[in-house]
């Protein structure tokens, strides 16, 4: 079996019930980067039993790869990574998106920020408020 060391410190493997998360898989990460930031990180793909059987997972009509929760000063946040390659990131206060980078000299991966149109003041234009989609799919974590 394909054990990871759980951010408690006790021994889970990915196919292990965990209790209270019904219908949800776990993928845990090993402590690295963000535990040395003093961060606690864990991955969970919002996706039911039967959508992961099929194979389905989509958030704001686009396919949904990773989502990563973590708890920040503005409280709960979540960076969710798309099929596409496009990233955002939701807290409570603000949002922030990223686009793959189409320049043909751009290395591959590598993304670029998007500016909005009514962005959060003192911003630069990469931060807006976040839409009640935004904020029910946050609450729902």
């Amino acid at each position: 079996r394909d054990e990871k060391q759980h951010l408690g410190g006790g021994r889970v493997t990915p196919n292990d019930a965990v209790a209270g998360i019904a219908g949800t898989a776990l993928m845990f990460l090993p402590l690295g980067a963000e535990a040395a930031k003093g961060e606690r990180v864990v991955k969970v793909g919002l996706v039911t039993a039967e959508d992961a059987a099929k194979g389905e997972s989509k958030l704001l009509g686009k396919d949904v790869v990773t989502t990563t929760t973590r708890i920040g000063r503005d409280g709960k946040a979540v960076e969710v990574i798309f099929k596409d390659g496009s990233k955002i990131d939701i807290n409570a206060a603000r949002v922030k998106q990223w686009t793959p980078n189409t320049h043909p000299n751009a290395p591959a991966g590598t993304l670029q920020k998007v500016k909005f149109d009514n962005p959060l003041p003192g911003s630069k234009g990469y931060k807006r408020t976040p839409t009640q989609s935004e904020l029910d799919f946050l609450n729902g974590l």
